[in-house]
């Protein structure tokens, strides 16, 4: 089994790369469970229904068709950086791919590229590797580049190690701590 590769680094992203955000994600409330559920896939009783159904209510998600999310599956990159680019209003302006395996015509082209151009994701030499499952420490990545593109702060605190600490990227490393100690 092979691991994937590893994200490259880049400079944490600055204000003036970023378009505007208007409102970032926030945990379900109270009122977000009044939110109607139009899939059969995801019973009452499912640990991440408030949060998906309120997700799908902002726009951020959509099913895998009109009736099912599959709230058990696997993520891939390319969905992630759609849920981000969503939740963050973020918009690309490039008519070309920077990468050779995202093709303008993918369904996920124009997230990719905000993802890209926001510095979010960077990619691999060269390929983004779209279909390929988001690991944790991408997605802690993703998800700490893009709020600070929001003007989010974070401190990182007193840190206390993962069992698996030795496992985190080095490029992963901030973001894997700010998130935790933000909650």
């Amino acid at each position: 089994e092979t691991e994937p590769p590893k994200e490259e680094e880049t400079e944490p992203p600055t204000e003036e790369e970023t378009e505007p955000v208007t409102e970032p994600v926030t945990e379900p409330t109270e009122n977000d469970t009044a939110i109607e559920n139009p899939f059969t896939d995801l019973p009452d009783s499912h640990w991440a229904k408030d949060s998906i159904l309120t997700l799908y209510s902002k726009g951020i998600i959509n099913g895998m068709d009109e009736d099912t999310v599959a709230p058990d599956e696997f993520v891939t990159r390319a969905q992630f950086v759609t849920m981000l680019t969503k939740a963050f209003e973020l918009k690309s302006l490039a008519p070309i791919s920077a990468f050779d395996d995202v093709k303008t015509n993918d369904w996920y082209f124009k997230a990719v590229m905000a993802a890209y151009e926001n510095n979010i994701a960077t990619g691999y030499g060269g390929k983004f590797n779209p279909q390929s499952l988001v690991t944790r420490q991408e997605m802690a990545t993703f998800a700490y580049r893009a709020a600070l593109n929001g003007g989010i702060k974070f401190t990182l605190g007193n840190v206390t190690n993962f069992n698996d600490h030795e496992t985190i990227a080095n490029y992963a490393l901030e973001a894997v701590y700010s998130m935790r100690a933000k909650g």
